[in-house]
């Protein structure tokens, strides 16, 4: 089920990944498919802070990294 927290506008996520297993898809195509490359890539990836941030500023990522930690999300 999905969390029902109110969503910003997260158009602006449109940028496309510029390399690894999602190389061209944008953050918020990663977002609704595979959400936990996104905690895993900011984790990980230290040599693009200003995309890393972006992409920890996405409405959705708090409750990826609650998935990818193995923690439920409350609303």
């Amino acid at each position: 089920m999905k969390c029902r927290c109110r969503r910003h506008d997260d158009s602006h996520f449109n940028i496309p990944l510029p390399f690894g297993k999602h190389h061209g898809k944008t953050i918020n195509d990663v977002m609704e498919e595979d959400p936990s490359y996104l905690v895993w890539f900011s984790k990980n990836i230290r040599d693009m802070p200003d995309l890393v941030a972006l992409i920890k500023s996405h409405s959705g990522f708090p409750n990826a990294w609650a998935a990818y930690m193995g923690r439920e999300r409350q609303c």
